[in-house]
């Protein structure tokens, strides 16, 4: 039983993520669809438990039909930014927050990692000092069965009304859930903030994500040790810190150049991240040209990497001409090939996220290859959201409670056989 609960202690833990809204988009226009999800760490918007990681096996859909959840900022919702003062990441003076705009019926969908567990901690709702009396039935519904893991009543609330609801509801492990909303009375005037959720067990992988925002100035390549051994989020990646990852971005001719034009737009927009990402901005590496680009990643003696998933896609510009692509990672020490990947045939606007999940060995060297199958050029491709970790190797007084919970095991076994 001891041996159990200290298997727990290692594995059990639980992280969460706070959302302010800060930055989510521009006033009065819909919150990205995903945003908030994957958090590595915090950012302009949210924050995280501890900073080294949160809730990264969590993807949020911010899509009810309709007007769905837009951002606002108004003076109006005061009482409910006060309502939880979270600090400098919640710029509280902001006022930030996800108003329910219009549909009587809205919801939040949790789609959680295979042996993750969803815990939604709480959240502050409230009525605009403008808006006219409403209430709202809250509950947390299971996706797979409709079953209702949790529900609330706020009563009434009147203009200038907030309150904090604490709900504490876990979910199952590996399923998914909806957070719904439904209105009765008032408008578009009510708001939502501080939506605090966990996953249990924590990831305790050390993550980042590159969006590219501010990387160079357009057209200028990529600068050769970007995002290299990174100990926390900076402008145009989120991390929880992947110090003994070093990056090279190397290719055969123009190598990988920063662009933001419009035309990228849909590969922006696959993975919507918030604040620190700028979607606005359409920050992409391009594929300047070579039928080979490469990325290499230098990876330290005590490091194991992780290439977790990157969106692939082609400009909306790109006119008649077509491409796919073998992409492979590589161990750089005997070319050997650890994962490979080949997309369809992609025309103009067409993106994939490609999820790898590909782990290397500890201390080992790999390239992620990008090799043009068919099409005259790379001009109008681009690589967004590249996400990869890296994974310790678990300290030494881990190993020595794991060996000597499993001699206990094994005593326990020995001695029961006599």
């Amino acid at each position: 039983m001891a041996a159990v609960a200290v298997f727990a202690i290692l594995t059990g833990v639980t992280q969460a993520t706070t959302i302010g809204f800060v930055g989510a988009e521009s006033v009065n226009q819909d919150l990205p669809g995903n945003y908030g999800s994957y958090s590595y760490g915090g950012s302009t918007g949210w924050t995280t438990s501890d900073g080294s990681g949160a809730t990264p096996d969590v993807v949020l859909d911010w899509d009810s039909g309709g007007s769905d959840w837009e951002f606002h900022n108004s003076a109006t919702f005061n009482f409910l930014e006060d309502e939880t003062l979270g600090g400098g990441w919640d710029t509280n003076a902001n006022n930030a927050v996800a108003q329910l705009q219009g549909p009587e019926h809205m919801e939040i969908k949790f789609t959680v990692a295979t042996g993750v567990s969803l815990t939604l901690n709480s959240f502050d709702i409230g009525n605009a000092t403008d808006g006219a009396s409403m209430t709202f039935d809250i509950c947390l519904v299971k996706d797979s069965d409709s079953s209702t893991n949790w529900s609330f009543s706020t009563g009434n609330l009147n203009a200038g009304d907030a309150t904090s609801v604490l709900a504490n509801a876990t979910g199952d492990s590996g399923e998914n859930y909806t957070l719904c909303f439904d209105r009765t009375g008032g408008g578009a005037s009510g708001g939502l903030d501080n939506l605090s959720f966990s996953q249990s067990p924590a990831n305790t992988i050390n993550t980042t994500i590159i969006g590219f925002v501010g990387a160079a100035a357009v057209n200028a390549n990529i600068p050769p040790t970007y995002c290299s051994e990174v100990t926390g989020s900076g402008q145009g990646w989120t991390s929880s810190g992947t110090r003994g990852i070093g990056l090279t971005w190397n290719g055969a001719s123009s190598d990988w150049e920063f662009h933001n034009a419009g035309s990228f737009d849909p590969i922006e927009g696959e993975m919507d991240c918030g604040g620190w990402d700028a979607t606005a901005n359409n920050a992409v590496a391009q594929m300047q040209g070579p039928a080979h680009l490469e990325i290499q990643f230098s990876v330290g003696s005590g490091t194991q990497l992780v290439v977790n998933s990157f969106d692939l896609g082609m400009a909306t510009d790109a006119g008649a001409e077509t491409n796919n692509w073998n992409i492979s990672l590589v161990k750089v020490s005997d070319s050997s090939t650890n994962w490979t990947y080949s997309t369809g045939i992609m025309v103009a606007g067409d993106v994939e996220h490609i999820i790898a999940n590909a782990e290397g060995e500890f201390g080992e060297d790999y390239t992620l290859n990008f090799d043009r199958i068919s099409g005259t050029s790379s001009y109008r491709m681009g690589l967004d959201n590249l996400s990869f970790s890296a994974k310790p190797i678990p300290e030494p007084c881990v190993l020595g409670l794991i060996a000597f919970i499993c001699g206990g095991f094994l005593w326990i076994r020995r001695k029961s056989t006599k």
